[in-house]
């Protein structure tokens, strides 16, 4: 993919880089698979031993989550030269994408708080949600609006991004902070299941756990921008072939990490279950690089890009919505007149996701979007600032 050059509102030419519907694709699943690992913990669901063992790896959508959001991001800026006004572009745009609807969701939960429980979180665990800084503490690690844990990681990432793009224009120095980042993370890991009385949910879901996804996908972007100068468009048979060959490749990855349970078993031996998980990482990488080159369209077509470009409010609208069909009793009618526990639980994924993506839809049309067009106008706007201040 390349880039194209637009024209600013003020006549300036900018450098727009296009979209990679593959990775978009890929965020879609992502989205799904976290849905439906909620889902599956909802009370009233029967859930199979097929579904059973299939909860025990679809949380790994959140890792998925943050390999494709360092891969994009890679995409969006490793080209351009580190400056004052890049990095203003890239916090900009990023805070308007993703606080709008947090926030609303945010005040959305302290209402049904104090509304059903009589609760308030009190005011430091909101003032840390509203700076995205509640992964620092133990308590307040997973934040107030359900399943926000994540958020508090990437902004974690986008604070370290600056300095994570200095090591991603070298192959050699982002192998090295991959490194020294995979051995701190299993370091963290083991001393935090020291603590006896910490929050089980912070050992897991503290920043220094996960930041090597994040480093696999930059890695991962390294690895596609590497193909695709060694196969070019004008090979476009040859690209095809590699991008499915590396697709299979990473997906059969993921299958074999769930046989090998013994594997698993060995790291956790040893306390260096995160290792254990940076492979998933790799295999995320490689399916990322894989579908960045062709996205097939048995995994990349308009409808999973159109979900993946919503997967954001799909994240973050589906905890209510799953916990209110549970609480209805609509998961235990379902269970009550399937004639299995497989069909009640597709029965039940299928209406579940209509909700939550018709919901998205309006969220993302209504704040989603217009949060970015606003950032957009900022972001020009100080760009022309700074020209005319320079001139």
């Amino acid at each position: 993919m390349t880039g194209t050059v637009v024209l600013s509102p003020s006549g300036t030419p900018r450098h727009q880089v296009e979209r990679l519907p593959g990775i978009d694709a890929l965020r879609a699943y992502a989205a799904f698979s976290i849905i439906l690992f909620h889902m599956l913990y909802a009370p009233g669901i029967i859930v199979s031993p097929a579904f059973a063992t299939m909860r025990n790896y679809l949380g790994f959508g959140v890792p998925l989550f943050f390999v494709i959001s360092a891969f994009s991001i890679a995409h969006g800026y490793l080209h351009r030269p580190i400056s004052e006004a890049m990095v203003r572009s890239f916090y900009l745009r990023r805070c308007a994408r993703i606080a709008p609807l947090f926030y609303l969701m945010l005040v959305y939960q302290l209402a049904v708080l104090w509304a059903q429980y009589r609760s308030f979180p009190g005011w430091h665990a909101v003032f840390s949600s509203i700076t995205f800084s509640f992964n620092f503490v133990p308590g307040w690690v997973d934040g107030i609006v359900p399943a926000s844990w994540s958020i508090g990681v990437e902004f974690i990432f986008y604070a370290l991004f600056p300095l994570l793009t200095l090591a991603a224009r070298r192959s050699l120095a982002l192998v090295c902070v991959t490194a020294v980042a995979v051995v701190v993370s299993a370091s963290a890991y083991k001393e935090l299941l020291k603590a006896q009385e910490l929050n089980q949910s912070f050992i897991y879901h503290h920043w220094l756990t996960c930041m090597p996804y994040f480093l696999a996908g930059m890695f991962g972007y390294r690895f596609y921008k590497w193909l695709t100068n060694i196969v070019p468009e004008g090979l476009a048979i040859r690209r095809q072939w590699l991008g499915i060959t590396l697709a299979v490749v990473g997906i059969a990855f993921v299958w074999l990490l769930i046989r090998t349970s013994g594997l698993y078993l060995y790291f956790w031996q040893y306390g260096l279950r995160s290792v254990w998980d940076w492979l998933w990482g790799v295999a995320f990488l490689l399916l990322s690089a894989g579908i960045a080159l062709h996205p097939w369209f048995v995994l990349s077509n308009p409808i999973s890009a159109f979900l993946g470009r919503i997967s954001f409010s799909l994240y973050l609208l589906h905890p209510h919505i799953v916990h209110q069909l549970g609480e209805f009793g609509f998961y235990k009618w379902i269970s009550a007149v399937s004639p299995n526990s497989d069909l009640s639980v597709i029965a039940s994924f299928v209406p579940t996701a209509g909700i939550v993506v018709a919901l998205s839809t309006l969220t993302y049309r209504w704040i989603e979007l217009p949060g970015m067009k606003l950032a957009r106008v900022f972001d020009s706007s100080s760009s022309d600032m700074d020209k005319l201040s320079r001139s």
